[in-house]
């Protein structure tokens, strides 16, 4: 039977039960995964895989790990999000108008003209008279049709602009990944499997998203350009209507002036609607400017408030996490761990683990690494574990194949180190690994015999039946 109320239910039930004293505005959920480290979560210390994507779904909450206040850094990229948004609608809008910003006084003054010429027309028209009577019919029917152009005229101008602009935003979006892959061959870069996993996965990620959004614009022109054509066939249906009916008054001069007039009333009714649009589209334009405008002036107190944060602050959580990452990276191999943060050129908090020589003090690239990024990775979650272990939080870590390419004396050093952090800060560690790959000091038949009989050793799998397997059963 299911836990009731589904799964959102059921993770705030065991949010309340756990009642976590870090973070206490998330679920737990959103950590967990540090903790939880599979080969594929090793790649980035701090963005594991599953935050692929917007920087706003993973980076705060690292920072707020780190001890900081992330209130300015969400609403930053908040108004990033907006401003990008809005400068888009404001492209748009500019492409449909391409008078420059200071024209629309001119339009204004344009559109005043026409509008009394207009007005003076149909004084004229509702004046005009006609002499004999069995004209008057044929005359309100002139004017009905003439009713019915003009509609579905101003139809389709609207639809023509809908058709236009969604055909513009139809693209194709296709990345040659080999020629990539070509390209950093070309320079020098490995371009590790997993790299290519993921920009495999985050290429047809983006083609769905464009596929799906193309499939809504085609409906849009499909519909559009249907109505379109339907209104064409209903104007050419009324032009030939207006013709006969003009055809029967156009016996008279009166009645030829009466055309014209109609004609030039038409005319200027379409002049005044594009006018309308375009003053309505600068208009547009200028609010879009104001709404920026306004944006980057919350995003530079905001920027201000981060600064304050980062560089202005006492942090003593960060602190400490910083003496632990940097405790185990040196007691494990020698060199000296650090972690950074500073502010970019898009005033974004950077965060940035790396290895420093500890003969050379330079940075090289060793942190760049698998075998060594791995080791980051797990030094900094038992940094997190053993920062907040007074606190209610998480217990545990479990690291898959953590001593995979480290040498011996590394081995036997990280090992050690694990020995201390699980005894000091009472934290549950969990590894697996090939019996190749443990340390040297455990490596041996009498010890893993004994490391059994203690519980360290909790399961050893093999090939030689189902006995060897995880659950003890057969494979499906």
């Amino acid at each position: 039977m299911g836990f009731p109320g589904g799964l959102e239910k059921s993770i705030q039930y065991l949010n309340d039960l756990l009642q976590f004293e870090v973070l206490r505005n998330r679920n737990y959920r959103k950590t967990l995964s540090y903790f939880l480290r599979d080969n594929q979560s090793y790649v980035d210390v701090f963005q594991l895989s599953k935050h692929i994507g917007k920087h706003i779904n993973w980076k705060p909450l690292v920072i707020e790990l780190l001890g900081f206040d992330t209130q300015s850094v969400i609403k930053k990229y908040e108004i990033d999000a907006e401003i990008q948004r809005l400068q888009e609608v404001r492209n748009e809008l500019a492409k449909l108008n391409d008078a420059q910003a200071g024209e629309a006084e001119r339009y204004r003054v344009f559109l005043d003209i026409k509008l009394e010429e207009l007005q003076e027309k149909e004084e004229e028209y509702s004046r005009f008279d006609f002499s004999t009577s069995d004209i008057e019919k044929p005359k309100e029917l002139v004017q009905e049709v003439d009713a019915e152009i003009t509609k579905y005229i101003n139809e389709n101008y609207y639809l023509k602009k809908q058709i236009e602009n969604a055909t513009k935003s139809i693209f194709d979006y296709r990345i040659d990944l080999k020629e990539l892959e070509s390209f950093y061959k070309e320079i020098g870069l490995y371009f590790e499997k997993q790299l290519v996993k993921e920009y495999e996965d985050l290429v047809a990620f983006h083609y769905e998203l464009t596929e799906e959004r193309n499939e809504i614009l085609s409906e849009i022109i499909e519909e559009a350009s249907s109505k379109y054509n339907q209104n064409v066939l209903e104007i050419s249906r009324f032009n030939l209507r207006r013709a006969e009916l003009l055809q029967y008054l156009n016996a008279t001069d009166a009645m030829e002036k009466y055309k014209v007039l109609q004609e030039e009333i038409i005319g200027l009714k379409a002049d005044i609607l594009n006018l309308q649009d375009k003053i309505k589209s600068l208009h547009e334009t200028h609010d879009k400017d104001l709404q920026i405008q306004d944006l980057f002036t919350k995003r530079s107190q905001e920027v201000y408030n981060i600064r304050q944060e980062i560089y202005g602050k006492k942090n003593t959580l960060l602190t400490t996490i910083k003496h632990h990452f940097s405790s185990i990276i040196n007691k494990s191999v020698g060199d000296i761990g650090i972690i950074t943060l500073d502010i970019n050129k898009n005033d974004n908090v950077d965060i940035k683990p790396e290895i420093v020589d500890q003969d050379t003090k330079s940075k090289g690239n060793k942190g760049d690494g698998t075998t060594y990024k791995k080791l980051m990775c797990a030094a900094f979650d038992l940094a997190l574990l053993a920062t907040y272990s007074p606190m209610k939080y998480f217990k545990f870590v479990y690291h898959d194949g953590i001593f995979d390419g480290l040498d011996n004396r590394q081995k036997n050093n990280f090992y050690r180190v694990i020995q201390k952090y699980v005894s000091k800060y009472n934290i549950q560690y969990i590894f697996t690994a090939i019996q190749d790959e443990l340390p040297p000091e455990i490596n041996s038949e009498n010890t893993i015999e004994k490391l059994k009989e203690e519980g360290t050793i909790i399961r050893v799998l093999h090939d030689d039946g189902n006995e060897g397997r995880l659950f003890n059963m057969p494979p499906f």
